[in-house]
């Protein structure tokens, strides 16, 4: 406000030197009479709100600082709990340990709290940090608890089902009762064990110090906030022209505070909303137009470039990106290769406008039996894929219905497209999509062509002998979507 001031006191002075009445000049003094006082009080209240700051600083510490505490606390007596088990194999100190773990959650209900309040992002990542690496560490200390009990000849049912679903390796699972007990002993009083609860100590430890060296930096700054309060007390003395403190507010409402807006909608990409002068809104309802033509323009090329133009399916570009997306991921995919049989011979017996249409057909039929959330792609040719973004209980028996039920409906004739039958394989992967995914899809669907066509197999489904025969075969291929594939394919 004081560099608005200094804007415009010389237009004031300018007024001045124009002659104006004793009443304007009357009415120019009560008025900054007012506004001294206005200001007078607005620097007091000041004053209130950093001596509130202040205080706030404080209060936030002692927040951050409790739930520092708390995490390391929790962290400690999970720590205490799986010793006092494997030491004295007393089912008690479990129950207490998953108490804490699955109830208490007295680390995660810390975080919870941090989250409503003001924390740094870089403070918050130390104290989640610390959470997961004490998260991390649970899962070597269930592992204990399972070796223990199992040593102790603990009736197993009667833990956690995070016990029961606990894995010895091969190595733990043939060791002597009294070897595992040992073991389990070993495992929360390692040297790696140390060093992880010395690692969560280390991460609460920087949390506090960090919210300790701001909240001493939060109680400077309102000290240094108050001393300029001050100064510009002083500084009210001199006064606010009415004239500079009207242009001071259109300035504002007019010129910054849209220009300031139209920032913040042209960075989060949106229209802008209208504000300001007319100009400023002529303006957003200019940009707001080329701004809807735009997205529109993008969603059309974006689009084309990621679909079919014949079956308005994905693309092998599409594909490509999914492939390198779930792969990314790591989450559970299937994928589904599709070829129409002796789909050559219909191109050349009925015409290529015959084959399109019985490729649009198979595309509809394909995108009608597959859920929206699934991936309906056209590889090229003949050759089609589905993407599965998850493997359900049965989805094997769902896939094979919907394959049969498709070639049922091909193997009707339709609007001069000929009866038709389509061959799969099917492939599954447990995490993410491996570059080995695409070959097993692939061996299946070479042993169903092999096995006479019009059909479905799956790869983890099929005899060791036809799976390393399939392997083979394809290994034995030029690699790609060779022509000699797509012969192979569609014979």
């Amino acid at each position: 406000m004081s560099q608005g001031t200094d804007n415009h006191a010389p237009a004031r002075g300018n007024a001045h030197d124009s002659g104006l009445r004793l009443v304007f000049v009357s009415s120019v003094i009560l008025v900054l009479t007012l506004l001294f006082f206005v200001f007078l009080i607005h620097t007091t209240m000041h004053v209130a709100e950093e001596y509130q700051a202040t205080t706030d600083a404080m209060e936030d510490y002692i927040s951050w600082e409790n739930a520092g505490q708390r995490v390391r606390r929790g962290s400690d007596y999970l720590t205490e709990q799986v010793r006092l088990f494997v030491q004295t194999l007393d089912k008690d100190y479990a129950d207490r340990y998953f108490e804490e773990l699955d109830s208490t959650q007295s680390r995660e209900k810390a975080l919870e709290k941090l989250a409503g309040e003001h924390v740094r992002a870089g403070d918050h990542n130390c104290i989640h940090t610390g959470v997961d690496l004490s998260n991390a560490l649970t899962f070597r200390e269930i592992y204990a608890i399972r070796l223990a009990a199992e040593g102790a000849h603990l009736d197993l049912s009667e833990f956690p089902a995070k016990v029961r679903e606990a894995r010895l390796n091969a190595d733990d699972r043939y060791l002597s009762p009294a070897d595992k007990v040992r073991h389990a002993r070993e495992l929360v009083y390692d040297r790696k064990y140390r060093e992880a609860k010395q690692e969560i100590f280390n991460a609460v430890t920087h949390f506090q110090e960090e919210v300790l060296a701001r909240a001493h930096e939060a109680q400077e700054k309102s000290t240094a906030e108050l001393g300029m309060v001050l100064a510009r007390q002083r500084l009210s003395l001199v006064g606010l022209g009415l004239l500079g403190v009207l242009t001071f507010a259109m300035v504002i409402l007019l010129v910054i505070r849209p220009l300031r807006l139209f920032d913040r909608c042209i960075r989060e990409g949106r229209p802008l909303a209208p504000a300001g002068a007319r100009e400023f809104r002529e303006l957003a309802g200019t940009y707001n137009e080329m701004f809807a033509l735009q997205q529109q323009q993008d969603r059309m090329l974006r689009h084309k470039a990621e679909h079919d133009p014949l079956t308005d399916l994905l693309n092998r570009s599409a594909f490509d990106g999914l492939r390198s997306l779930f792969n990314s991921e790591g989450h559970p995919v299937g994928l589904i290769l599709i070829d129409v049989d002796r789909f050559k011979e219909v191109n050349d017996t009925h015409g290529h406008e015959t084959g399109d249409a019985a490729l649009r057909r198979v595309a509809g039929l394909l995108r009608t039996a597959f859920r929206a959330d699934d991936f309906c792609i056209r590889l090229g040719g003949d050759e089609f894929a589905v993407i599965i973004s998850d493997r359900a209980p049965g989805i094997e028996r769902v896939i094979a219905d919907k394959i049969a039920a498709i070639n049922d409906i091909l193997g009707q004739p339709e609007d001069g497209v000929p009866a038709l039958s389509i061959s799969v394989g099917v492939a599954f992967s447990r995490q993410g999509f491996p570059d080995s995914l695409y070959g097993d899809a692939d061996s299946a669907l070479y042993h169903v062509k092999e096995s006479g066509r019009r059909g479905c197999a799956f790869f983890d489904a099929m005899s060791a002998r036809a799976a390393q025969s399939a392997r083979s075969q394809r290994l034995r291929e030029p690699a790609g979507d060779t022509p000699e594939r797509q012969a192979r394919r569609r014979d």
